[in-house]
């Protein structure tokens, strides 16, 4: 797969300059990030500055794969948005028009192409853009509400969760992926519609345009993005999350693993701590936090049983008289691990869009106290898929970073007792015989 990168310019001062260097260098920094991708760069130079002309030139002799179309006025978007189309269809399977002012984030290529791939109906797909250096949401697309158009997460850093993985909406032009084919069968944004109505198009002929929050823009121009007119609650069923602590004398670290759960962006979750009996100061520690926060569920265990005996304590509490509660998916997390605030998030929205995973993990590290990298941990570098012959031989999957949905343990149950320390590796093993599908994560 082949992707163009387009970028309209029109630089007329240093700032306008700086920024555009920036995105340029942070394109080059994370384009390829959790799977290699074949792209180029290409610049509609809308008769910038001569100082800027002068980068272009000089970018164009380091980097073989930067391409720049020069005007000698201001085409405006939609004009110099087909000249790079017009060039592009041909030789790449996706055009992505990115606005000069952004800094594209960790790995936000791949799940773009990912969801395109994904449907062959899907035309455009486009980003969740974010105020720099937060996570609020000032562009994810808009719904049409009474005659005005709404965007349903703006300035929300918490619930910006569809029920999919994508919904369909007009997303907005500071990152838009478009497909080629779809370019060539369809056709180019005519040079009197507005990009709005050119998706409506696109809609009523049968083709998708789709918003994808797992692709995150940071937006540095000072234009209002989506014109928005009022707040719009869409009152969304986020499926709820079981997520399972074992705890033994685990007083010194605990409060951080809990304290990255509670901080999640993901919110409808319910957590249950299972204490093995701890004979030290744990169970005051939990008994405070249980007070703060209704989420938090707290079983008291009467004897030392070990993880897996107490991981199957808290499974046993979710399915009590057939999950009443309604979990769709149980998470786990070791009492000295600790999330990033968007794992439940990306997990659950990859979750939701793969109808036959039955088994999700992710990426993660081994670190010292100060943050430092104890050991090389994880992942061997070359697995960017799931390999059963692999994980057969060994168990490379942390508990700490894996998520299942609640009829995957229905159908192969719980952990075994009697193999504590390999417990995890016998689950997985189980899932695959079932040929139940595990899925690898990239962007967590």
């Amino acid at each position: 797969m082949h992707t163009t990168i387009l970028i309209i310019t029109n630089v007329q001062n240093d700032d306008a300059f700086n920024r555009m260097s920036n995105c340029f260098g942070n394109i080059l920094k994370t384009v390829n990030q959790y799977a290699p991708h074949s792209y180029e760069v290409m610049f509609v130079d809308n008769n910038s500055n001569d100082k800027f002309k002068g980068w272009l030139k000089w970018i164009q002799g380091c980097f073989a794969s930067t391409k720049v179309i020069y005007n000698n006025e201001d085409l405006k978007f939609c004009k110099a948005a087909n000249q790079g189309f017009t060039q592009a269809i041909n030789f790449s399977d996706y055009v992505i028009i990115l606005d000069s002012n952004t800094l594209p984030k960790d790995g936000w290529l791949f799940p773009m192409v990912q969801i395109a791939e994904s449907d062959p109906k899907i035309a455009i797909v486009g980003a969740k853009i974010i105020k720099p250096g937060t996570n609020e949401v000032i562009g994810s697309g808009c719904l049409l509400k009474n005659g005005e158009l709404i965007d349903p997460y703006l300035n929300d850093d918490k619930f910006n969760i569809p029920r999919k993985l994508t919904e369909e909406r007009l997303i907005v032009d500071t990152c838009m992926l478009f497909k080629s084919s779809i370019l060539k069968e369809f056709g180019l944004i005519k040079d009197d519609e507005s990009k709005e109505d050119y998706m409506i198009r696109l809609r009523k002929a049968g083709y998708k345009v789709v918003y994808t929050p797992t692709t995150e823009i940071e937006y540095f121009g000072e234009r209002e993005i989506g014109n928005i007119s009022e707040k719009y609650d869409l009152n969304i069923e986020m499926p709820k999350v079981a997520v399972i602590m074992p705890a033994y004398n685990s007083s010194q670290f605990i409060g951080k693993s809990i304290d990255s759960i509670l901080a999640q962006s993901y919110r409808n979750f319910k957590l249950f701590i299972m204490d093995d009996y701890s004979t030290d100061n744990t169970k005051d520690v939990l008994k405070k936090y249980k007070e703060k926060d209704v989420r938090l569920f707290l079983i008291l265990l009467d004897s030392n049983g070990g993880t897996p005996k107490a991981r199957n304590a808290g499974i046993n509490t979710i399915l009590w008289e057939g999950n009443l509660e309604g979990f769709k998916y149980i998470f786990f997390l070791d009492s000295d691990d600790l999330w990033n605030k968007n794992y439940l998030e990306k997990m659950v929205i990859q979750l939701e869009s793969e109808n036959d995973v039955g088994m999700m993990y992710s990426l993660n590290d081994k670190k010292f106290e100060d943050g430092s990298v104890a050991v090389p941990y994880g992942f061997p570098d070359n697995v960017t898929i799931f390999d059963k012959d692999l994980m057969i031989k060994q168990n490379y999957i942390s508990p700490s970073f894996v998520g299942v949905t609640v009829e995957t343990i229905k159908k192969i149950g719980k952990f075994c007792e009697d193999l504590s320390g390999i417990e995890d590796w016998d689950l997985w093993s189980r899932i695959v015989m079932l040929e139940l599908v595990i899925k690898k994560n990239l962007t967590c």
